[in-house]
């Protein structure tokens, strides 16, 4: 589960990346982010639910990725 979170949050910074470089397109660029986003939730939830992670610290990640959300949530609507 580890791994696989690891490997999904630096697929979501290149999505990130790759949606800021393109001037066209950048609407499906970063509806694509929310795929990984929300793939990125659901691990950090079975994390704290296998006991992986403590409440305290499934608290800081889920703050964090809130924030990440409205920020891909903003840039989506500004498009």
């Amino acid at each position: 589960l580890g791994a696989e979170l690891e490997r999904e949050t630096v697929q979501l910074l290149r999505q990130i990346i790759r949606a800021n470089m393109f001037r066209t397109d950048k609407r499906q660029h970063i509806a694509e982010c929310f795929v990984g986003y929300e793939t990125i939730k659901i691990f950090i939830r079975l994390s704290k639910d296998y006991n992986l992670l403590s409440v305290r610290q499934y608290e800081f990640a889920a703050t964090k990725l809130n924030e990440i959300g409205k920020l891909l949530g903003g840039w989506y609507r500004k498009m």
